[in-house]
C-alpha cells in the first residue's frame, strides 16, 4: 500500500480527534474503545478504582455494565471471567435514578440514625434482585427490613456464592452524591464499608467503586483498619514513569493511535501501513501490536513520521514527543485524554491553515501553538470537580512564577479567599482529611492544592504550578513572558 501524503494525515488526524472529542462514557462505541493500561482496574476483586478528573473512571464504570463493551475490554486483556460476570450499576454507571436514593431521601435516611453501610446494603441487594427487598416501596422500608434482618447480606451472598457465577455490584459518580461534601464523605465509606463486607464474605460477589483521591481519603479516615486492609485498590491512570522517574504518556500515544488506525476512511489504511502488525479484533477494530501501547521509543519513531522529530531545528530543542506530556502533565505527573486529544486536534488545525505544504503532517509550531488548548482543558477537568481550586487561584492571575508563599497569602487574603470557599461549601467542620478542611489556615490550603497537583513547592519556601494551570490562569515566568498562546 502506499503510505500516506502529509496532507492525507492531517485530514485524518483532524477528522479522527473531531469524531472522538464529540463522545463521552456514555457514548462511546467499541470502536474506539482502548484497554490497555486498565487491566488492573477491572480485575474483580479490586474493590476499589482510584483516579483523578478526567481519568476516565465513567468511562469505565459503564464499560463494565455495558455487554458489548465489557465483552470487548474482556478479550483484550484476556480476562474471560470478566466476560462471564454478571454486572450491575448501583449507582452512576448507568444513570439509572431509582436504583438508589435521592439526595433528600439520604439525608433523611442518615438523620433517622440510618448508618450509610446499610442504606447501600439496601442499594445492592436490591439491584441484585434480591425479593424481599424489590418488592417493598421505599428506600426507608428496605433500610428498616435490613435492621431487622442483620444477617440478610450474609445470607444473599452465600446464596449467590453457591450458584457459581461472579456478580459485581458498580459504584459510580460518588463524589456528586450530595451537594454537602461532609455529607458525601460520609456515605463514600458506608459504600467501602459494604465492599469490604463483601470481600469478606465469599469469591462470588464483589463491588467495585469508582472514586476521586480526595473523597477516597476522606472516606477511609472513617473505616476501621480491618476493613481497610479487605479493600483492594487499583489506580486508573494514564502515566506511568520510565527507568529514570520521567513521566510517559504511552497509553496516551496508543489510544491517539488507536484512534487513527480505526477512523473509517482510507486515511486509516495508509496510516496503519507505517507500522507492521495491526490485529483485527472479533469485534471489527484495528488492534496496535504491543509495542505501540508499551514502548515509548516505537511510539517517538511512529509520531516523527507524523510530526517534526524536534521543537526547533536541532535535538537541543527537546523532541515533540515529550514535549506534548511536559505541558500537559499536573505537579503529581497526573495526564488525562481529552486534553492531549485536544492538543493534537488544535495542533492539526494550526497546521492545515499555516503549513499545508510541509514535508510532516505537523509542523512543530503548530504543536506549540495547540498545547494551550490542551493546557486549558486539563486545568478544567480539576476545576469542574474541584471548584475551590478555581476559587484559589483567581486572585493570583497575572503573577509571576514562582512566587513567595506570603505573598500568595497576601492575596488570598486582598480577594477574601475564605468567604469565597465557605459560598463554596466548607469542610472546615469536618473531622476527615479532605480538600478545604482550613479556610483560614492557608499553609493547609496549599498542602490541598500541592496533594491535588495544581502547586508544587520549591525548596526556598517559593511555589510553582504546573503548565496547565499556569496558563489557564494568565501567570507569567520569572525571565520569561506571561503566557497568552503559547507555553514558554
Amino acid at each position: 500500500m502506499t503510505l500516506p501524503t502529509p496532507g492525507q494525515l492531517r485530514t485524518l488526524i483532524h477528522d479522527a480527534l473531531t469524531t472522538a472529542l464529540t463522545r463521552d462514557a456514555a457514548t462511546l462505541p467499541t470502536s474506539m474503545l482502548y484497554t490497555p493500561g486498565c487491566r488492573p482496574a477491572l480485575f474483580i476483586d479490586s474493590s476499589v478504582v482510584r483516579g483523578g478528573p478526567g481519568v476516565g473512571k465513567t468511562l469505565w464504570a459503564r464499560v463494565l455494565t455495558v455487554p458489548d463493551l465489557r465483552a470487548a475490554a474482556a478479550h483484550d486483556l484476556k480476562m474471560p471471567r470478566l466476560a462471564d460476570t454478571r454486572v450491575i450499576s448501583a449507582h452512576g454507571a448507568a444513570g439509572d435514578s431509582d436504583g438508589y436514593p435521592a439526595a433528600p431521601e439520604l439525608e433523611a435516611l442518615l438523620g433517622e440514625g440510618i448508618r450509610p453501610v446499610t442504606v447501600w446494603a439496601a442499594v445492592a441487594l436490591t439491584a441484585l434482585g434480591i425479593c424481599d427487598l424489590t418488592h417493598l416501596p421505599s428506600w426507608r422500608d428496605r433500610a428498616q427490613w435490613l435492621l431487622r434482618n442483620p444477617d440478610a447480606l450474609r445470607q444473599a451472598v452465600g446464596d449467590l456464592n453457591s450458584q457459581g457465577r461472579t456478580h459485581l455490584v458498580v459504584f459510580d459518580n460518588l463524589d456528586r452524591l450530595h451537594p454537602d461534601q461532609r455529607t458525601t464523605d460520609r456515605v463514600a465509606s458506608g459504600v467501602l464499608q459494604l465492599a469490604a463486607d463483601l470481600a469478606r464474605l465469599g469469591p462470588r460477589v464483589r463491588a467495585k467503586v469508582f472514586l476521586r483521591p480526595d473523597t477516597l481519603d476522606a472516606a477511609l479516615w472513617a473505616l476501621t483498619s480491618e476493613a481497610r486492609r479487605a479493600l483492594r485498590t487499583a489506580d486508573l491512570n494514564w502515566s506511568t514513569p520510565d527507568h529514570w522517574g520521567q513521566v510517559t504518556g504511552t497509553h496516551l500515544y496508543g489510544l491517539f493511535f488507536q484512534l487513527l488506525a480505526n477512523h473509517p476512511s482510507e486515511g486509516a489504511a495508509a496510516f496503519r501501513s507505517l507500522t507492521p502488525g495491526w490485529r483485527l479484533t472479533p469485534d471489527g477494530r484495528f488492534s496496535a501490536p504491543e509495542q505501540l501501547n508499551s514502548d515509548p521509543a516505537a511510539q517517538e519513531r511512529l509520531f516523527t513520521m507524523i510530526a517534526d522529530p524536534y521543537m526547533g531545528a536541532t535535538v537541543r530543542r527537546g523532541s515533540t514527543y515529550r514535549f506534548i506530556l511536559t505541558y500537559l502533565q499536573d505537579g503529581v505527573g497526573g495526564l488525562s485524554p481529552r486534553p492531549f486529544l485536544m492538543a493534537l486536534r488544535q495542533a492539526v488545525r494550526h497546521a492545515l491553515d499555516d503549513h499545508p505544504d510541509h514535508p510532516c503532517a505537523l509542523h512543530h509550531q503548530d504543536i506549540r501553538r495547540g498545547v494551550p488548548e490542551g493546557a486549558r482543558a486539563r486545568a478544567a477537568e480539576v476545576e469542574q470537580v474541584m471548584p475551590w481550586v478555581r476559587a484559589a487561584l483567581t486572585p493570583l492571575a497575572g503573577q509571576q512564577l514562582p512566587i513567595d508563599s506570603d505573598q500568595v497569602i497576601a492575596l488570598w487574603d486582598h480577594a477574601r479567599l475564605p468567604d469565597r470557599l465557605r459560598r463554596l461549601g466548607s469542610r472546615a467542620a469536618d473531622p476527615y482529611p479532605s480538600g478545604m478542611r482550613h479556610l483560614a489556615r492557608y499553609h493547609n490550603l496549599l498542602e490541598e492544592l500541592t496533594a491535588a497537583g495544581v502547586v508544587h513547592p520549591g525548596t526556598d519556601g517559593s511555589w510553582d504550578m504546573p503548565a496547565p494551570f499556569r496558563i489557564a490562569h494568565g501567570l507569567g515566568r520569572r525571565g520569561g513572558v506571561k503566557p497568552a498562546s503559547a507555553p514558554v
